[in-house]
């Protein structure tokens, strides 16, 4: 007995272990797809009129709240390196406190509204200070 269609079903044979393995990377893919821009969307700055509130969270794992005083802020920098980042318009945020600290924020879009809400924040705390500063009269002391 001859099998007839062997010519016909050999090729197909040989594609089965290709589209399973194939069928697993793209699930692969998208799982890692949906789990990033989970994780995007749930690493927030919240700026603050005193303070800079950091939360980064995922759905079940991790739930971090931080908080930075804002009057303890030195320095803000911002930097990007490479063409696609510079392209793309993310950029990195380092911010220096003064007790040494260094904290960098990677891929912060829209670097120049943080950077101007950070120095409007600072430019209101100096006049809150010096609002709430007591004024000497020399004469009657």
């Amino acid at each position: 007995m001859v099998f007839r269609f062997h010519h016909v079903l050999a090729p197909i044979s040989c594609d089965w272990p290709l589209f399973i393995i194939a069928f697993i990377l793209l699930q692969y893919a998208f799982f890692r797809f949906i789990s990033d821009f989970v994780k995007h969307y749930n690493k927030l700055i919240v700026i603050h009129d005193d303070s800079i509130i950091i939360l980064n969270a995922s759905l079940i794992l991790k739930d971090d709240i931080e908080i930075l005083d804002a009057r303890k802020i030195i320095k803000i920098d911002k930097m990007s390196r490479g063409i696609i980042s510079n392209l793309m318009w993310f950029w990195n945020i380092i911010m220096e406190q003064q007790n040494n600290d260094v904290r960098t924020f990677h891929y912060v879009p829209r670097i120049n509204k943080f950077v101007d809400a950070c120095n409007r924040q600072r430019e209101h705390i100096k006049f809150s200070r010096m609002q709430t500063r007591i004024p000497i009269d020399w004469k009657e002391a």
